[in-house]
């Protein structure tokens, strides 16, 4: 059974569970997005399994999943940080992962410009793109959200707002947790949604009801009852 957890970045600031000691290197940094993609007849072909493997691996080694919003990176990592010093390894997306975003800008501006322009693209092939690019990271969240034995999300003014979130993201990542938590963990469970972040436009996502799933760490007690358990699972 996955068990999830939700601690505020408040908590974790005041109890100074924070180390800097954190391994933020990106593993995909020496990888050429365009070896995994090839144009065939006027048609764009880009091998999908090849390029989640690559660039959204999956962390075998990780325990915990942490999810919180980019904007709080800064203070998650530094979190992971102090869970590795206590011997349990976290996993943080943007730590090791590629960013989707720049998967879709290089495909789009080598293989699908506007002629004569330096930002337009064709609309059709830009959707296709984008959406199966999304596909993708949503895909690799979902294999480590199933991996990880635990599941930890950084309440903020970032990730959450009067019980809302602007993240579809962490709405997805919410809701895969929440199936995963009552069902047998020996069954694979795989989310297809397509989301699009636009700087003009912004959704909101009711996350009540997903955080009274997840288990309030309140305090330094209740913490290192989580950290005790972990370690001897």
């Amino acid at each position: 059974m996955h068990k999830g957890y939700r601690i505020s970045e408040s908590m974790i600031n005041e109890n100074n569970l924070i180390n800097d000691n954190f391994n933020t290197q990106k593993i995909h940094e020496e990888l050429n997005i365009l070896d995994y993609v090839q144009p065939n007849n006027g048609k764009i072909e880009i091998d999908g399994t090849e390029l989640m493997k690559k660039w959204f691996p999956l962390q075998s080694d990780k325990k915990i999943f942490v999810s919180h919003s980019h904007g709080d990176f800064n203070v998650v990592k530094k979190f992971a940080g102090y869970l590795d010093n206590q011997g349990i390894k976290a996993f943080i997306d943007a730590a090791v992962w590629g960013d989707n975003d720049r998967l879709i800008d290089t495909i789009n501006r080598t293989y699908n410009k506007l002629p004569g322009e330096q930002n337009t693209f064709y609309y059709s092939e830009d959707h296709v793109i984008t959406s199966n690019i999304d596909m993708l990271l949503i895909r690799a969240l979902n294999r480590m959200i199933n991996y990880c034995d635990i599941f930890i999300f950084i309440e903020s003014e970032n990730s959450t707002q009067d019980g809302s979130t602007y993240s579809p993201w962490i709405m997805e990542e919410l809701e895969l947790q929440n199936i995963l938590a009552h069902i047998q963990s020996n069954k694979k469970v795989e989310k297809r949604a397509i989301f699009h972040d636009d700087i003009n436009v912004t959704f909101s996502h009711d996350i009540q009801q997903n955080l009274k799933e997840l288990t309030p760490i309140k305090n330094l007690e209740d913490f290192e009852i989580v950290l005790n358990s972990i370690k001897e699972a």
